[in-house]
């Protein structure tokens, strides 16, 4: 996947966290033809900090590399069923999804909410 999109044409001291994707992952569930990935996080190694959302995004578009889906939303706004509720949907492909990652746009914490229907279907 580095090779793929050339990362090593990343700016300087710029790292990009993706996740890989495709035939012979987690029995490639998205239904890919081929390897692939997504970014999700971009880092300022000098900094040692997460650079915002909309930074990230263009970094990767830079190279072509699409990005993960992001659900923005804003404190307070979402309980536990809407969590579940985001979590439990299905790819193209007709198979159940992982779960969604939900991560803080103003901090450094994340965490996944699982699709309680993915290991059934798996």
């Amino acid at each position: 996947v580095a090779r793929k999109y050339g990362l090593d044409r990343l700016p300087p001291k710029v790292a990009l966290q993706f996740e890989v994707i495709g035939p012979g992952i987690q029995g490639n569930p998205m239904g890919l033809a081929e390897i692939d990935g997504r970014a999700f996080t971009a880092f300022d190694i000098d900094s040692q900090r997460r650079l915002p959302y909309e930074a990230m995004a263009s970094i990767a578009g830079a190279v072509g590399m699409p990005v993960a889906t992001v659900m923005r939303c804003g404190r307070g706004a979402v309980d536990e069923a809407d969590l579940r509720r985001m979590a439990e949907f299905k790819y193209a492909s007709g198979k159940q999804a992982e779960g969604v990652v939900v991560r803080c746009l103003e901090s450094r914490w994340s965490f996944k909410v699982l699709n309680l229907g993915y290991k059934e279907a798996a």
